[in-house]
């Protein structure tokens, strides 16, 4: 009765196998957590690449300003100071430049961590000329079904819940096994010999049972107990984890929205900024403005660009996060 089938050798087999999933469930985390820093990282990379890009720019039309402003004060049109002014302007965005460069170097090195060809070998930096060209489409709102959706594959796909699960099972076998222990021990046997001597009777043979009752089981109770304590453990375990994802997934709805809003406010604010710095460089050409206002309208489409590119960087890494958190490997 005791051992006949929940025994320590058979329980510590059906413990390992369940133990080898829990080892692949956990690896599937890891992976998640490593992709979604790995994404977070893409994006910061592309933002910095993408003001750096602002910044050249820029540089290039303080240059192409300053050789304006340069002949026009030698024709006598505008003072001394409107040269100084611009260059005063063009070191500080040479110097804006410089700082870009650096931050777009920092995140290609912390990118380069989680870039590895198939064959184990590192992939090593990007280029400038390696930036990718990307839609910068802005998706639909989320409706109600869509989150209640999300939070039903998050139940399913994380690996976390599937894990708690297993444990759960390999818990009950313990507790199987401790009320196994707790049985009485039912031996048969049968003994086969051979008589000799006078008024011997030759071969024999001798059968019975064997019944052991345990009169104290504080073995099997303790065990027991433990088992059942790690059940509730679990499933406490596995109602808080619930309530994390979520809640995790609320905030990622939030973020994600208001990524949106943030990204299609700087993108009206760009278009307004270009059209002022256009109109006002136009203006100045003609005479009808100053150089202290066409240097502060391209300050604020500088201004405006980085902002964008940054909100832009922002709302993808919320996009990325939205679907790692419901289990997804992209």
């Amino acid at each position: 009765l005791r051992d006949a089938i929940y025994n320590s050798k058979g329980i510590k087999e059906k413990s390992a196998i369940l133990n080898e999933a829990i080892a692949d469930l956990t690896l599937y985390r890891k992976q998640l957590d490593v992709l979604q820093k790995a994404s977070e990282l893409y994006w910061k990379w592309y933002a910095s690449f993408k003001v750096l890009e602002v910044e050249n720019h820029l540089v290039d039309l303080i240059t192409e300003q300053s050789d304006f402003v340069k002949a026009q004060v030698e024709y006598g049109n505008l003072a001394q100071l409107a040269y100084i002014e611009v260059s005063t302007e063009l070191q500080k965005r040479l110097f804006k430049r410089a700082k870009a460069e650096r931050k777009a170097q920092e995140m290609s090195l912390a990118l380069a961590n989680y870039l590895w060809l198939e064959s184990g070998e590192p992939l090593g930096l990007f280029a400038k000329d390696q930036v990718p060209s990307v839609k910068e489409e802005i998706a639909q709102g989320l409706v109600m079904e869509n989150i209640n959706e999300a939070k039903l594959k998050a139940l399913k796909f994380r690996p976390e819940f599937k894990a708690i699960n297993l444990s759960k099972d390999i818990a009950i076998l313990e507790r199987k096994f401790a009320k196994n222990q707790m049985l009485p021990e039912l031996d048969l046997f049968i003994n086969q010999g051979v008589e000799t001597g006078e008024d011997s009777i030759g071969p024999t043979t001798v059968a019975g049972v064997n019944l052991s009752i345990p009169l104290r089981v504080r073995t099997g109770q303790g065990l027991k107990k433990q088992a059942e304590l790690s059940l509730q453990s679990l499933n406490l375990a596995s109602r808080e984890l619930m309530q994390n994802v979520i809640l995790e997934l609320e905030n990622a709805v939030s973020e994600l929205e208001q990524s949106k809003a943030k990204t299609k406010f700087a993108k009206e604010s760009l278009i307004l900024a270009n059209q002022l710095f256009e109109g006002e460089s136009e203006k100045f050409k003609l005479g009808d403005s100053t150089l202290f206002l066409v240097i502060r309208r391209q300050r604020a489409m500088a201004e405006a660009n980085i902002q964008y590119y940054k909100a832009f960087a922002d709302y993808r890494t919320a996009e990325q996060v939205f679907k790692f958190l419901q289990g997804e490997l992209i």
